[in-house]
């Protein structure tokens, strides 16, 4: 387990850009919930509906001085001294180091209806600092075989070992702040979070200056002056268990804010249940403010310790003692050397600020499942007392990525580390990755790797059900299984007289009528309530005995002629049309009528043979009739003058036993009418 726990110190840290853990990976937009340890806002909007974390990890270590290569690490001989030798030592003063090791526990995101999601998130972390050490120095402690380095000068003003380590509890929301899709798109986040102190060890000098130098007996120090404090709790990282996460020897508190925008180009979704498994930006900006916060430790008894220094010229203080020791085994030493005086420390509780950093990334759709992200870290801390810090840096990472994998290169630039590449795989939810790995392979300032596996059910691409085919979804269908129009919501186009004539094509929607008709009733044009298409007189108001027509008053109308003078006119059989007597002729027995009687009125009255129905003769009288009544009318006389009558084939003048009978009958009569 140590040795398990060793190569993720040393490897499994994103690099260490300011605490940018992930490289690559966590410029993806399917880390689900791992997500919500980038920027809270994550998990808003997420692709997944919900995510569990089974197991992930990332680890680093580097510094400013020292190569390292991945072959040092899977070296056979390669243990904790390798690494201590590796990250502490150095060429000369100035020397920063960085250790980190994340370790994400059991946790799980919820998507909470359409705008809302939340996180609960468990982490154990350990963090080292080193900085402004002689990198010299602290070779000649860890190694102290000979070189020609030696002997060499030092002066430390203000140098730090510090490693602390640290669990973590937390909960987050996020939440869509745009109700309505359009081009802009907000969404933000925060995480709150209990802190429980493991573990904190540290080695703090302070106007340490002296000389180095070998001897007979190893490396020594002399002519040393300066100020030393340690303190280190319970636990111990150089003999660290995983158990030892579960011993907790401080508490704190700390939280996570965060906002994302997104700049979108118009798309279409509405043919989908939901537009969640899209990603829909051109361009997106995210900025986070993480690691807020702090832990309250309380200084061992028995480990704690502060000493002034001083090493004569003229004596030798060896540093084998401490070759194969860790820091909570320094201060027996230092209390039986008469060169170390121990000083008071009346402080038993003093904190421990996390590596507070603000995070801002920029991510760019260059064409589909293409992105190119662009982010930079810049630390809030200042590089002195207890707090944990880290390095501003800038990551360029160009990858590819769709719902089940994704390639990213992260290119990196960090004041510790320099220039780094590596690259990051994601395969669902498995992922791997190095932010290093390419600059490792031939000796680099810094090693990592990140690791991960969780389960999780992504937002799928689900068409909208039309089952009627109408081009209406069903969730907005009244009438899912009937094709329908949108005009009525997708149900079919109403018959509210059901005469079986749609609404749109009735001109009289709600009372019954034929096609014929535009849906209206058939008309009653003389109002005898006779429609017209029974009434044998439509024009003229009459009777259901007599088929609509007026029945003859034969008192009356005998009364009412004082003189009688009648044309006949004759017609082809079947026919409106005249026989050989002329128009013209007819004409001039029309006009001179009309010379005679000036003011009278006239009957056109037409007549019929036997030959079919009553109906059919009645609609021929008729329209022989209005025949003859276009004469009248071009003879000059006002239509206010003359009366169309039709009789069919009552009244008939000869019999129609014969052809000669029915010639005689297919008539129509001119009968002037009396004073």
């Amino acid at each position: 387990m140590k040795r398990f726990c060793l190569y993720f110190l040393l490897l499994m840290a994103p690099v260490f850009l300011k605490s940018q853990n992930f490289p690559g990976y966590r410029a993806s937009n399917y880390t689900g919930v791992t997500g919500v340890f980038f920027n809270p806002a994550n998990i808003a909007d997420n692709r997944y509906k919900w995510d569990v974390n089974i197991f992930s990890a990332d680890g680093f270590a580097g510094n400013n001085q020292q190569g390292l290569t991945f072959g040092d690490v899977f070296d056979a001989s390669f243990n904790i001294d390798t690494l201590k030798s590796i990250l502490l030592s150095g060429t000369g003063p100035g020397l920063r180091a960085l250790g980190r090791l994340d370790i994400i526990g059991p946790s799980g995101m919820l998507e909470l209806g359409g705008r809302t999601s939340v996180a609960v998130m468990t982490r154990g972390r350990i963090f080292s600092n080193a900085r402004e050490i002689d990198g010299r120095l602290v070779y000649a402690v860890i190694d102290g075989r000979m070189t020609p380095a030696y002997p060499f000068r030092f002066d430390m003003e203000s140098a730090l070992i510090h490693s602390v380590g640290w669990n973590e509890i937390g909960a987050a929301v996020a939440h869509t702040f745009t109700k309505k899709p359009g081009r802009h798109f907000i969404k933000g986040g925060v995480t709150l979070k209990y802190l429980a102190g493991v573990a904190d060890t540290y080695l703090r000098v302070q106007d340490f200056t002296g000389t180095a130098g070998f001897g007979s007996r190893g490396t020594y120090l002399t002519g040393t002056t300066g100020r030393l404090k340690m303190n280190t709790t319970n636990a111990n990282f150089v003999d660290f268990h995983f158990n030892d996460f579960f011993k907790f020897n401080g508490s704190g508190f700390g939280g996570d804010i965060g906002v994302v925008y997104e700049f979108r180009q118009p798309q279409d979704y509405s043919a989908y249940t939901n537009d969640r498994f899209a990603n829909k930006y051109k361009f997106k900006a995210g900025l986070a403010i993480l690691d807020l916060g702090w832990i309250s430790f309380n200084r061992s008894g028995n480990q704690n310790a502060q000493y002034t220094v001083n090493i004569p010229v003229d004596q030798q203080y060896t540093l084998a003692r401490f070759r194969t020791r860790s820091v909570k085994d320094y201060k027996q030493f230092f209390d039986s050397s008469p060169q170390f005086t121990a000083t008071e420390d009346n402080d038993d509780a003093y904190s421990v600020t996390l590596p507070s950093i603000i995070h801002v990334d920029a991510d760019y759709r260059f064409r589909k499942d293409y992105y190119l992200s662009l982010s930079g870290q810049l630390d809030l801390n200042k590089s002195d007392g207890l707090n944990l810090f880290a390095y501003n840096s800038v990551t360029l990472t160009p990858r590819f990525e769709n719902e089940k994998y994704t390639l990213a290169v992260p290119l990196s630039y960090s004041e510790v580390t320099d220039f780094n590449a590596g690259i990051s795989f994601r395969y669902k939810t498995f992922f791997i990755g190095s932010g290093s790995l390419f600059t490792a392979i031939f000796g680099s300032k810094q090693a990592d790797l990140h690791i991960g596996f969780r389960y999780g059910l992504l937002h799928r691409k689900t068409p909208r059900p039309d089952r009627d085919k109408d081009g209406i979804y069903d969730d907005a269908d009244l009438c899912p299984l009937d094709f329908g129009l949108p005009k009525y919501r997708g149900c079919p186009v109403p018959d509210s007289d059901q005469d079986g004539i749609p609404d749109d094509e009735d001109s009289c929607a709600t009372i019954p009528g034929p096609v014929k008709y535009h849906g209206c009733p058939i008309p009653d044009t003389d109002k005898d309530g006779i429609d017209d298409e029974k009434d044998q007189c439509p024009d003229t108001a009459g009777t259901p005995e007599n088929n609509g027509c007026p029945e003859a008053d034969k008192a009356k109308e005998a009364e009412a002629v004082k003189e009688i003078d009648t044309i006949t006119v004759r017609f082809e059989h079947g026919s409106p049309r005249l026989l050989p007597l002329d128009e013209y002729d007819l004409l001039q027995q029309i006009g001179r009528m009309n010379i005679r009687y000036p003011e009278a009125h006239f009957y056109i009255d037409g007549y019929t043979d036997n030959t079919g129905t009553a109906a059919i003769n009645n609609k021929l009288s008729r329209l022989r009739a209005e025949q003859v009544a276009i004469l009248f009318r071009r003879a000059g006389l006002d239509s206010h003058r003359f009366t169309i009558r039709s009789f069919g084939m009552t009244n008939p003048k000869c019999g129609n036993d014969t052809e000669s009978g029915k010639a005689c009958n297919r008539r129509v009569e001119i009968i002037r009418q009396g004073e």
